[in-house]
């Protein structure tokens, strides 16, 4: 066996350090800098989401038809003497934009033929004519305050005489109660106050 030189034995030196140095050199280093976590993990960044707007607010139109809408009706002595009766339904229209419609209807009894003496046939007749041809008209309503008012679009019959709705209002007037003041052309103006049926 061949003798190991000083050179040799340096070589294996070397060798046997560098083998401790490796095996221990982990160790040595995290007690200089103690051992950390992972690395902190960057935190996500917030969505943007945009902002949530607000719910459009409802037209006048519809509000108006929310304290409106339905069916109103009234019935009393005017002052010419005829017993009239009165029916304005409304509600929002099926259209866009939203209109807030009136189905207005005016029917009166000409009382005043009995004040005329004994009922005759014709005296009669002329009652049943008047209350058989009431005055009725489509209308587009503009909300006002404390109230409607109606503008005529289309007139469906006319009263007789040719008195045919012209113009039409409600104000408010106590619970569940409008006055009602309408025109039938140059016929006498009407006054009543409408009650909510439905």
């Amino acid at each position: 066996m061949e003798k190991l030189t000083e050179k040799h034995k340096r070589y294996i030196g070397i060798g046997v350090a560098l083998l401790v140095v490796i095996h221990f050199l982990p160790r040595w280093i995290n007690a200089i800098h103690p051992a950390q976590g992972p690395p902190a993990m960057a935190k996500p960044s917030a969505v943007r989401t945009a902002p949530v707007q607000p719910p459009p607010a409802p037209s006048p139109e519809i509000i108006a038809a929310n304290k409106y809408g339905g069916i109103w009706e009234g019935d009393t002595l005017m002052p010419n003497q005829n017993r009239c009766a009165v029916r304005l339904e409304i509600r929002i229209s099926d259209d866009v934009p939203k209109k807030l419609k009136g189905y207005g209807t005016v029917r009166c009894m000409p009382l005043e033929v009995l004040a005329r003496g004994p009922r005759s046939r014709g005296a009669a007749g002329e009652m049943v004519r008047e209350y058989a041809s009431p005055a009725s008209a489509v209308m587009t309503a503009t909300p006002a305050n404390a109230g409607l008012n109606f503008t005529v679009d289309q007139i469906v019959s006319a009263a007789r005489g040719n008195c045919a709705i012209s113009a039409f209002s409600i104000t408010d007037f106590g619970d569940n109660q409008v006055m009602a003041d309408w025109q039938e052309g140059t016929c006498d103006p009407g006054k009543m106050l409408l009650r909510k049926k439905r």
